[in-house]
């Protein structure tokens, strides 16, 4: 598990759940309970958050919807997909999530094209090189 990506897994399992309540950060990042699928959404919510935020300031004043909306509206077109292609999306989402915030990078350092999600092409090309089957994820 990417250790900052386990850390933020962490803390939402810690509010939102109270099995998790009193329990140390790090024995609920290695909790069999929370799921790669879990991971991956949360990959996902921090870079369409990332996406929107440098959506915004590049185009101040204009009317960019919230980081909600689009993420309500892209999921929606991701769940018309087969789970080899969610499978497939989810595993290009947390490699992108490892080398963006693995280092030290910043919000002031990346670019929109840096947390830009996965293209059709690199999702069907992951697929295609991977063979990858597996369970629905989003």
């Amino acid at each position: 598990m990417n250790l900052r990506l386990g850390m933020l897994v962490a803390n939402v399992y810690s509010m939102l759940h109270l099995v998790f309540c009193n329990v140390l950060l790090e024995a609920i990042s290695q909790d069999g309970w929370i799921t790669n699928g879990a991971e991956a959404q949360l990959a996902y919510i921090r870079l369409m958050i990332a996406c929107n935020k440098l959506e915004r300031a590049r185009n101040v004043g204009a009317n960019t919807p919230m980081f909600w909306n689009q993420i309500d509206d892209n999921l929606q077109h991701r769940m018309c997909h087969a789970s080899t292609y969610q499978f497939a999306f989810s595993k290009l989402i947390l490699q992108k999530d490892k080398a963006l915030w693995e280092g030290t990078q910043s919000y002031d350092v990346i670019s929109i094209d840096a947390v830009s999600l996965p293209t059709e092409t690199e999702i069907h090309n992951h697929h295609e090189l991977t063979g990858s089957f597996g369970i629905q994820l989003f």
